[in-house]
């Protein structure tokens, strides 16, 4: 069946699809870094939309990057479906709820219907859905899906020397939204990070 539990099963290619946003998309990590840790032979490839594809540029662990633009026109989201259908995935994990996996015919798939749950972290939510069709004690120890180029470390780390000692300990505070719904006030965050500098002595680094 396509959407039964999988097990002692060999996968060899492997699709997530993620969502749009960068703060929506970090919380699918979990699910890529969990997959990495159970086939760590497997190729995974991701669908990700737009502003959120440099968060996997570069990442040995990934095979594959296809960008995903909901506003794009049908004729570019039918040919985004004709190039994942030819990579033949055994496996197509949605955290979109779309109709993706049965259009590119992959082998097995992620339910689209499962019951909604509520009051339950999103992070939780994405792992419960990957649950639904493998099994796996929890979370996995290693992180697969974010890595940090040499360069990048490079760059952060001349950003940072002028203001921060070599291991000093700071926050990044990230003060934005894509949704206006979303965004805390400029002095709810000013109210936070001086706490942060009264309480723990250390220095914010804003972002963004």
């Amino acid at each position: 069946m396509f959407f039964k539990k999988l097990k002692n099963c060999d996968l060899k290619k492997i699709l997530v699809i993620t969502l749009s946003n960068i703060g929506d998309v970090v919380l699918t990590c979990p699910v890529i870094d969990i997959l990495k840790d159970i086939f760590p032979q497997a190729k995974i490839s991701i669908v990700v939309g737009p502003k959120a594809e440099s968060l996997f540029a570069g990442n040995p662990n990934l095979d594959k990057i296809f960008i995903f633009d909901k506003r794009a026109s049908w004729d570019k989201a039918i040919e985004l479906v004709g190039i994942l259908g030819k990579e033949k995935f055994d496996l197509a994990v949605d955290l979109r709820n779309t109709a993706i996996p049965f259009l590119i015919f992959a082998k097995h798939a992620t339910s689209p219907f499962d019951q909604r749950e509520v009051n339950l972290h999103m992070k939780e939510k994405h792992i419960n859905r990957l649950k639904k069709v493998l099994d796996f004690k929890g979370d996995s120890k290693e992180k697969y899906a974010l890595t940090v180029s040499a360069e990048d470390k490079k760059v952060i780390e001349s950003l940072l020397s002028a203001q921060i000692k070599p291991g000093g300990i700071f926050i990044a505070v990230s003060p934005g939204a894509a949704d206006h719904r979303k965004r805390f006030s400029e002095e709810g965050f000013a109210q936070v990070c001086d706490g942060l500098i009264e309480k723990y002595k250390v220095k914010i680094v804003f972002v963004g």
